[in-house]
């Protein structure tokens, strides 16, 4: 199996979701936010931790 290259975080919640497909993590970023106005998604890099800040891009 392929390393992830990115990961799905939600600032909300805390979900923390590796990625192979961008694309993918995109459209997984999209439907997550729909919950509620508290969830936040971010793509990050795949080493990223929860002590590093998110920035959209």
């Amino acid at each position: 199996m392929s390393k992830p290259t990115c990961k799905l975080v939600c600032t909300g919640c805390g979900l923390e979701m590796p990625y192979q497909d961008r694309a993918l993590a995109e459209q997984a970023a999209e439907l997550h936010q729909l919950r509620d106005d508290e969830h936040v998604t971010f793509i990050v890099p795949p080493d990223w931790t929860p002590e590093e800040s998110v920035t959209h891009r």
